[in-house]
């Protein structure tokens, strides 16, 4: 059931979110007090947007996929608002949440698309209160300070 649920929210949310190509490649490096820091992959046509993308990405993975280290693996967003992501990714409120970031690997062109990776410092404290403060329904479980530090 649960399943079906993740399935049907990501048919929704694709269409949704205009058909982002969002990656999943995300990995959970540490958590430092209220921040989290992560490496993702971002792929774009182009090259200036790989890193965005990436950036994009990781946001994505963490509300809808989950990470492995973060939320138990679970995702943070139980129920999808539509109005919130459309503003979040769409008008790049994400990067308010972003402390800093590098590229660690490319832009470089794989095919027809670029492929870039970058490691991120999300603001997770703050984050967290804007999903609160928006109404944005989280999943049980999902407080600051419960990542799951390996």
């Amino acid at each position: 059931m649960k399943h079906c649920f993740m399935f049907l929210l990501g048919i929704i949310l694709s269409a949704t979110l205009c058909g982002q190509n969002y990656s999943s490649e995300v990995v959970f490096l540490q958590q430092r007090g209220n921040t989290l820091t992560v490496r993702a992959q971002g792929i774009s046509e182009k090259k200036k947007e790989a890193a965005n993308m990436a950036l994009k990405s990781a946001f994505y993975t963490l509300f809808y996929t989950g990470v492995d280290g973060v939320n138990k693996g679970n995702p943070m967003i139980s129920t999808a608002k539509p109005d919130y992501d459309r503003r979040f990714f769409d008008e790049n409120r994400y990067s308010v949440f972003v402390k800093d970031y590098t590229i660690t690997e490319g832009p470089e062109k794989q095919g027809k698309q670029y492929r870039c990776m970058v490691e991120m410092t999300i603001l997770f404290d703050a984050l967290q209160k804007d999903l609160n403060r928006n109404k944005v329904q989280t999943n049980l479980g999902m407080a600051v300070g419960t990542l799951a530090v390996r």
